[in-house]
C-alpha cells in the first residue's frame, strides 16, 4: 500500500536471494547511505540472509544528519526534506518508490555536505565525522561543530 508495488509487478521476476549475490558483489566494503539507514538496513539484512550472506557495511543516514544540520522544518520526512532543499522532480516522481527516492537521497546528502562544508570550511570529512554529527545531541551540536572545524584547519596547515 505504500509503495503501490502489486504482487502482479513482481510475478515472474527474480527472488530477491537470487539478486542478492550480484547486490553484495557491487556494494563490496563501501559506506552505505539511505534516508532512515535503521529502517533499510534490516531490510537488507534479511534479504541477504535468504542467501546466505551478511553485510557488515558502515551505514550513513542522511535523516539523522539532517536532523542536526536543518533543525528549521516540521520533520524530517523525505518528502519534507526533498522540498526544503528544493529538489526538482519530474511529474512522475512517486515517493517511496526505489529510483526516486534514491535520487532526492543523494541531493539531499550532497546539500548536507555543502552545508557541512560552509560550517567548517572544509569538504575534507570523513564518514566517522559524520556519524559524529549525527549521534550529537542538539545541545552540543555547535560547540562539536565548533571542534570538528577547529580540527579540520589544524590537519589542513
Amino acid at each position: 500500500e505504500l509503495t503501490g508495488i502489486s504482487a502482479d509487478m513482481l510475478h515472474g521476476k527474480p527472488r530477491p536471494e537470487e539478486l542478492m549475490p550480484e547486490f553484495y558483489a557491487f556494494i563490496g566494503k563501501r559506506p552505505l547511505l539511505a534516508h532512515n539507514a535503521s529502517f533499510d538496513a534490516r531490510f537488507l539484512q534479511a534479504e541477504m540472509a535468504r542467501a546466505n550472506l551478511f553485510v557488515e557495511n558502515s551505514t550513513l543516514c542522511t535523516m539523522l544528519l539532517a536532523r542536526r544540520l536543518i533543525q528549521d522544518t516540521t520533520d524530517h520526512k523525505l518528502g519534507t526534506l526533498k522540498n526544503y532543499i528544493h529538489y526538482q522532480s519530474g511529474p512522475d516522481h512517486k515517493e517511496h518508490r526505489a529510483l526516486d527516492d534514491v535520487m532526492v537521497t543523494a541531493s539531499l546528502w550532497m546539500y548536507l555536505r555543502n552545508t557541512l562544508e560552509k560550517i567548517t570550511g572544509t569538504r575534507a570529512h570523513d564518514i566517522h565525522t559524520y556519524k559524529k554529527i549525527s549521534r550529537m545531541s542538539k545541545s552540543q551540536l555547535r560547540k562539536g561543530l565548533e571542534k570538528i572545524s577547529r580540527q579540520t584547519a589544524q590537519t589542513a596547515v
